[in-house]
């Protein structure tokens, strides 16, 4: 549902067993304030277990090698590029989700 906000170009939430999800987003330029106002708006609607305590914004998961060929996220790569800033902001151990 995160990816029917219009400000989002692509979403990839990064969660684990001990820690709170985080997002990596890509969003249109300067419209982050934006994003995190429909997801905010977005909190309303779903259960508690969907929903990441932190957004980490970037352009590169648009990107190779991080995304493949077909245009489904490489969660590999996303997960040793950003390991250090997902682990900064949720507080431990996490794997990457779609």
């Amino acid at each position: 549902e995160a990816m029917l906000c219009p400000s989002i170009i692509r979403m990839v939430v990064c969660n684990g067993d001990q820690t709170a999800p985080v997002a990596l987003i890509h969003c249109l330029p300067g419209d982050e304030h934006h994003v995190r106002a429909q997801l905010q708006d977005l909190r309303t609607r779903l259960p508690d277990y969907p929903l990441f305590s932190h957004l980490i914004f970037t352009r590169e998961i648009s990107q190779t090698p991080y995304v493949s060929a077909s245009g489904h996220p490489r969660r590999e790569a996303l997960w040793q590029r950003f390991y250090q800033q997902i682990i900064h902001v949720s507080g431990g151990d996490s794997a990457c989700q779609t």
